[in-house]
């Protein structure tokens, strides 16, 4: 079976994308601010989105191509659930990650920025979810989506 973190490199062969693999301390570093920011520890459901705490979520079968929109021209970090993948990539914009996700398909994945200041993911339901600053964000497009 392919790993996400295989098939991600294998799309990008040719193209002139910026990734970098983190190392392991970063993940570790990564994924223990995303704990204790965004997860409810009381909880226990498989995946971190089911066990977000204060969030916002919008299900649409595009939602993956809104978040360019979101990260703009910052890095992030995009990253999986554990038990799939465990690699973390630091990707240069949200042009790139968009890029990403159109070549890419059938994995859920996490994005957020070094400081871990917001964390979008997107499921295998198509539900966008945004927390800290992307929560705000979320709420809005929803909005501005159901006004169409």
């Amino acid at each position: 079976m392919l790993r996400i973190s295989d098939h991600i490199c294998n799309e990008l062969q040719n193209a002139k994308i910026f990734i970098k693999k983190l190392e392991l301390n970063d993940r570790k570093e990564i994924l223990d601010l995303i704990q204790k920011k965004y997860i409810n520890s009381n909880k226990k459901g498989k995946w971190l989105w089911e066990n977000f705490f204060q969030y916002e979520a919008l299900n649409d079968a595009m939602s993956w191509c809104y978040i360019k929109d979101f990260v703009k021209d910052n890095e992030c970090i995009m990253f999986f659930n554990q038990d799939e993948e465990k690699e973390m990539f630091l990707i240069k914009s949200g042009n790139d990650l968009n890029f990403i996700l159109s070549e890419t398909y059938g994995f859920e994945f996490y994005v957020t920025d070094k400081q871990g200041s917001y964390l979008l993911c997107l499921n295998h339901h198509n539900i966008l979810y945004g927390c800290g600053k992307a929560k705000g964000w979320i709420s809005n497009l929803r909005s501005t989506l159901e006004l169409r």
